[in-house]
């Protein structure tokens, strides 16, 4: 049966391929959601399911609404947790007298593109931060399990930690955002160039061994906010000490452009 769901992944690109709106398309279901829809289990669940090209035309407008279910669902459960952790967080939201967050669908929608915004990738190992929903294109290149509506959805911590992280680049390079306005882009763009001083401290008070599992080196700027969230977040958040470095431009003729080389992750 795997290996007839398997033989549908060239039907699902296509799919999500055929969306003209960017978001639309990124918010067409990871394949682990997809396979799970009753509109495509008919295509590979019985031994001798048709998977001819007819059949996947049949099926396509109720694999669609399918599909368009989820976005609503996902979207929806994200954009409500988006609106709560920043209130949570100190940032200043529309409210009514009752202290409820009172903000148009538009504005909620560009508090989402916002950098504080930004969510880590499902998959377990990524330390990748995107904003929404982009980081969905994200977790089906190196995600496979299915999403529910709660996989993704910002938190007071991350806000806090990602705050955190940008206040230090804003004392070292002020002017560091003024021609490139701040979003993960240009902050990916800084490279790997910070480091935690208070687990680099640590290596003589607690043993190498120790020190080495818990100091990771220089992370990019997504790495340092996992990092925070990772080992200064428990019992309660405690922000580190960073030191921000930044990297040297690529020299003039270089192959490889120093700090500039870009990486597969966070």
């Amino acid at each position: 049966m795997k290996k007839r769901a398997d033989a549908l992944k060239p039907f699902y690109v296509s799919l999500q391929s055929s969306i003209a709106s960017a978001e639309s398309r990124a918010l067409f279901p990871p394949f682990g959601n997809f396979f799970m829809f009753e509109s495509v289990k008919a295509l590979y669940e019985p031994e001798n399911a048709d998977q001819s090209s007819s059949a996947h035309a049949a099926a396509r407008n109720a694999i669609m609404d399918d599909a368009s279910r989820f976005a609503v669902e996902i979207k929806a459960s994200f954009l409500s947790q988006l609106v709560k952790a920043p209130n949570e967080a100190g940032t200043e939201l529309s409210c009514d007298d009752a202290g409820a967050v009172t903000l148009s669908q538009a504005a909620v929608e560009q508090l989402a593109e916002g950098d504080e915004s930004a969510v880590k990738c499902p998959s377990y190992w990524r330390t990748t931060y995107m904003t929404f929903p982009a980081v969905l294109d994200h977790y089906k290149v190196c995600g496979s399990q299915p999403l529910t509506a709660k996989s993704l959805s910002t938190n007071v911590a991350g806000i806090v930690a990602t705050r955190h992280v940008i206040a230090v680049v804003d004392t070292v390079e002020p002017d560091r955002f003024k021609d490139n306005p701040l979003s993960t882009t240009t902050l990916y763009a800084l490279g790997t160039a910070f480091k935690c001083d208070d687990c680099k401290s640590r290596d003589g008070a607690v043993g190498p061994a120790v020190w080495s599992a818990r100091y990771q080196g220089s992370a990019r700027w997504s790495g340092m906010v996992q990092h925070i969230l990772d080992k200064h977040a428990q019992p309660a958040l405690a922000l580190p000490t960073i030191e921000y470095t930044p990297l040297a431009p690529p020299s003039p003729g270089q192959d490889n452009p120093g700090g500039f080389f870009v990486e597969d992750d966070g």
